[in-house]
This record gives C-alpha cells, structure tokens and sequence, in this order.
C-alpha cells in the first residue's frame, strides 16, 4: 500500500485486530453456514459422553462432571492404562492424581470397545 503516513495510520485503525487471510475467510464464511452439522455433531457427543458416564458409574468408577468431549474418572484397578494397552485401547493417564484417567468421547464402536475392554479388566480382578 502507497500513501501518506497518515492515511495508513487511518486505515490501520479500521482494520480487524489481527489479519485473516482470503482461504482462512473463504473457511470460516463456508463453516458459518455448516451450523446445523455442527451442533448435530455437539449434540451426539453430549449423548454418547453421557452414556459413558453412566456406565462407567455403572461399573463402580469415580466419575468427574465435565461439559468437554471427554470424560475423566478415578479407579483403583492397578495398572489400567497398561492394562488397557495390552488390549489395544489407549486413553490418558492424568497424573495429577493417582489413579485417575481421561478417555475420549469417540465413535460408538470406539467408546463401546473401551466400555468392553473395562468390564473385561474389572472382571480379571
């Protein structure tokens, strides 16, 4: 851009807060008019995370309120996250606390396999 000092000084206080090139608007204007996905997509979340809660409730874990994608619980099974792994199914140790994990609201066939490979492990003892 070409032009006096003071007209640049101008422009610049009309400007956004931060510069958004023209793909980036070209995806934001696009996702803007994907709202019905999107909150389908939310709403299927809140159903499946809140299937998980109640069964892991069911299965005698500590579960902790979350609003997010994800569910953390606390357990006393000794060595879950290797348990876990041996079964191929991976989820997040929260080392903060001792005993305490995070999963990830996935696909159903991926929340259904984890809920499985628990009450297999709670079965073992």
């Amino acid at each position: 851009m070409v032009s006096s000092e003071g007209i640049i000084n101008d422009l610049f206080k009309m400007s956004a807060p931060y510069w958004v090139n023209s793909l980036s608007q070209t995806i934001g204007m696009h996702a803007l008019g994907l709202e019905k996905d999107v909150k389908e997509a939310v709403e299927a979340v809140i159903r499946a995370r809140t299937s998980m809660v109640k069964r892991l409730i069911d299965l005698g874990l500590k579960v902790f309120p979350t609003e997010g994608n994800f569910v953390f619980f606390q357990t006393t099974i000794s060595h879950l996250g290797k348990r876990l792994i041996e079964k191929d199914v991976l989820i997040r140790t929260w080392n903060e606390v001792q005993g305490t994990y995070r999963v990830t609201i996935g696909t159903d066939d991926q929340n259904n396999t984890f809920l499985r490979t628990m009450e297999e492990i709670i079965n073992e003892g």
